[in-house]
């Protein structure tokens, strides 16, 4: 019973704010963080006197679960009422970065104002001219010696001016931008400054005069994470390595330094309900495709239909099953300093070595360029989960693409790079392409030179990929000798040929096709 006496709930109590309060801001310690909350622990210490005491715990996120907060005091201590408030009087100082913005921002702005009057002088000058030129005109007094004079002197200054108004419009349209990229850093430096802070205010109680030590946690909305990995390859005669990282942020008003900070894929537990199990339900569903972004793989994709699944877990992480995904919790090995702002900050948090089979793949009958793929069999054992990936070949960034885990697969498929040193061209034969009647059938052959020229210095094992078209009505008969042994994959038309290149090797196939239908029809798809 003395802990569930030492552990405080908040209840939500309207106070004002009181006079000799002692005001302390925790210092954060440790926070764990989910996709879209955070669990923060933090720690206030501070000098408790004899009898009654109202203390405020300041600088707390403003947006938190105000049932999920809780107060241990460690000692002789006793509290006897707590509730939380949003500061409304006090506004936290600027910082150097937002102070450092506002001056080079006013500094632009004046700028800006002083070409716009030097614009606008300009401007002026120029009608007082144009005006003085039409005055002078219609003067026939003027001898020609001054007329000549004071042409020449339009024809110098008029073009000064343009050249000047030019010069200015151009210094200003760069000002503005430079203005326009300043106000972007500082807007959310202001809101973040002009946001409502939380304060925790208690009221204590104590025997004697002591230093106390208070356990604070809370859940904030203001902070979370998303997983994220990446893929990095050397060469394709070494094993891949597999990054995980996690892309979190924090908005709570309060820098996060040298804390202990975890990140987690579950919901922090409630205080207040039990844990429910929902029915558990199996039904079939479709395989997603993995999405590829920022990559030349359309084709190789289409092609391979691939599709993925996976599963999460790190090896030295607590790992529950549920459904197809899993509960991960993750800490990393050493404090980190976490600041409050809008930006998104990557933490690294493992490196792991795959054993993969490359594969090179050309479909050039879609695109000409050779893919290069890692085969993972085993991926279980990576515990994945679904999330953004990127591609890093000798650490320069190639593209990212997706891993969906809702779709099933005995070999995982990365798409790394393209090989530029490998050549595949495929040309339609015009000594085999024809069109012939014979009856009342039409029927047209094709012929296509398949060239393959590979330009490294080791051999290589490439899958050619390629088709032939499939008759859905049995009018239309497809004929086709598979005179280069490819594998033929009958009802869907897809061929593939397993090669082995040598260095600086060529080779060339023919792809050879005949369709005949009635002469009177169209075919369509030829």
């Amino acid at each position: 019973m003395k802990s569930l006496t030492t552990i405080i709930f908040l209840g939500v109590i309207n106070i004002s704010h009181a006079q000799h309060e002692k005001r302390i801001k925790p210092e954060i310690k440790s926070a764990t963080l989910y996709l879209n909350q955070a669990s923060v622990h933090a720690e206030a210490r501070f000098e408790v006197e004899a009898g009654q005491n109202k203390i405020v715990l300041v600088g707390l996120p403003n947006n938190l679960a105000q049932d999920a907060i809780q107060l241990k005091p460690k000692g002789d201590i006793s509290i006897q009422e707590i509730a939380f408030r949003n500061n409304t009087s006090r506004l936290p100082a600027k910082s150097r970065e937002l102070s450092a913005l506002e001056d080079s921002i006013s500094h632009v702005q004046n700028e800006l104002d002083s070409i716009k009057n030097h614009i606008e002088g300009l401007h002026l000058e120029e009608k007082l001219i144009l005006s003085n030129m039409i005055i002078k005109g219609e003067n026939t007094g003027v001898k020609a010696l001054e007329l000549e004079d004071i042409a020449d002197f339009y024809r110098e200054r008029f073009p000064q001016i343009k050249n000047l108004i030019h010069r200015a419009t151009k210094k200003s349209e760069k000002l503005q931008e430079k203005y326009s990229r300043l106000r972007a850093k500082v807007l959310p430096l202001q809101n973040d400054r002009n946001k409502l802070s939380g304060e925790l205010v208690a009221t204590i109680n104590a025997n004697a005069k002591v230093p106390a030590v208070f356990d604070i946690s809370f859940i904030t909305y203001n902070a979370g994470w998303q997983p994220s990995f990446d893929w990095k390859i050397k060469s394709v005669t070494e094993p891949l390595a597999l990054v995980y990282k996690a892309s979190a942020f924090q908005n709570t008003g309060q820098d996060w330094n040298h804390i202990k900070l975890s990140f987690s894929t579950s919901q922090p537990n409630s205080i207040s309900n039990l844990p429910y199990l929902p029915d558990w339900r199996l039904e079939f569903d479709n395989p997603r495709k993995v999405i590829y972004k920022d990559m030349k793989l359309s084709a190789a994709a289409r092609s391979e239909e691939m599709a993925v699944e996976v599963s999460a877990d790190f090896s030295n992480v607590q790992n529950v099953n549920y459904f197809s995904g899993s509960i991960l919790e993750y800490s990393l090995n050493s404090p980190v300093n976490f600041p409050t702002d809008s930006i998104s900050h990557t933490f690294e948090l493992k490196s792991v070595s795959v054993n993969a089979e490359y594969k090179y793949i050309a479909v050039p009958k879609i695109q000409s360029d050779v893919f290069v793929t890692a085969y993972i069999p085993e991926w279980e054992n990576l515990n994945l989960i679904p999330s953004q990936t990127s591609v890093f070949v000798e650490n320069a960034f190639v593209g990212t693409s997706y891993i969906d885990p809702t779709a099933t697969g005995d070999t995982l498929k990365i798409p790394l790079f393209t090989d530029k040193n490998i050549v595949v061209t495929r040309t339609l034969i015009t000594d085999f392409a024809s069109r012939k009647f014979i009856g009342s059938n039409s029927k047209q052959e094709y012929g296509y030179l398949i060239t393959l020229k590979n330009n490294n210095k080791e051999a290589v094992n490439l899958v050619l990929q390629d088709q032939i078209p499939v008759s859905s009505d049995a009018q239309i008969e497809v004929e086709y000798a598979n005179e280069t042994n490819a594998d033929w994959q009958r009802e869907s038309g897809k061929l593939e040929w397993k090669l082995n290149l040598g260095a600086t090797e060529s080779k060339k196939l023919i792809l050879k096709y005949a369709v005949k239908f009635p002469k009177d029809k169209r075919v369509r798809g030829l």
